[in-house]
């Protein structure tokens, strides 16, 4: 279509243009040249668009042959494809090895975080000890001093953070205002849609701690803290400063896919979530 319009185009323009050439030396030469004469040469040139646009007509046919040749399926490739018809079973191969490697990414990714939470216990940090030149009793005692000392720092905070909330009216639906608005059910949907934890997962626990008394786990999900519930360690920080130091608050947690139920003393608890810090 795009030739066939092209060659029109031409065609009319060239008419044209003879046309008014025509016209032009008509007006030009009348009064020297006599009414036989003109006609000669209008039908000179009359004659000469004819022959041209037969050209062009010509043209045109061959070039919509070509173009719907190209167009109709060649007879050898169409037995080709009837000889190689589309193997399923390669379709099939190739979505069983898609589906492998990210069965494999995710086994690589639950290896780096075992190996992640290894690393936060008070053992491996002994080991590091250990393996430094410190004999076992030296490598122990020096773990000890570190947590007692992470206890003592965590206490501090913990009554600084307290008597900050106390003045500003501390809880944790106005630190959140996503979950403020949408509530708690339409809050975990909200975290499962863009991956995010819905729990808070306990990383490591300090020696000697309120949450080593209690019984929580490296691994342990806390699901809620006192009827609350909670969807980040940030939520049970909050949650530990408010109410009574001192008082039995009962915390759920998800331990190996089961509900697990604890009771531990209101107040700093002694747990990370791995590089955030200790919660207080």
């Amino acid at each position: 279509m795009e030739h066939k319009n092209t060659i029109i185009a031409i065609a009319i323009s060239a008419l044209v243009s003879s046309l008014c050439t025509v016209a032009a030396l008509n007006l030009g030469t009348n009064s020297k040249l006599d009414q036989n004469s003109d006609l000669s040469v209008i039908s000179a040139q009359i004659e000469q668009l004819k022959n041209q646009l037969a050209r062009e007509t010509q043209a045109r046919v061959l070039l919509e042959q070509q173009a719907f040749n190209s167009q109709r399926p060649n007879a050898n490739s169409i037995v080709e494809a009837a000889k190689n018809p589309i193997d399923d079973s390669k379709t099939t191969q190739a979505l069983q090895d898609t589906a492998t490697s990210a069965e494999a990414a995710q086994r690589f990714r639950e290896r780096r975080r075992s190996e992640q939470l290894a690393r936060q216990q008070p053992d491996y940090r002994t080991q590091q000890l250990v393996s430094a030149g410190f004999a076992q009793e030296e490598a122990a005692r020096i773990v000890q001093i570190e947590s007692e000392e992470s206890l003592r720092q965590l206490q501090a905070q913990y009554d600084s953070r307290r008597e900050r909330a106390a003045l500003d009216g501390n809880t944790v639906a106005n630190q959140n205002p996503i979950r403020a608005e949408l509530g708690d059910q339409n809050y975990q949907r909200y975290l499962e849609a863009n991956g995010f934890p819905t729990s808070a997962r306990v990383g490591s626990i300090i020696g000697g701690s309120p949450a080593e008394g209690a019984g929580l786990r490296a691994g342990d999900s806390v699901v809620s803290y006192a009827g609350e519930r909670v969807f980040s360690l940030r939520d049970v920080n909050n949650l530990t400063i408010q109410g009574n130091v001192g008082e039995s608050v009962l915390i759920e947690v998800e331990r190996a896919g089961e509900s697990v139920q604890l009771t531990i003393p209101r107040g700093p608890i002694g747990i990370s979530g791995g590089r955030r810090g200790p919660l207080r």
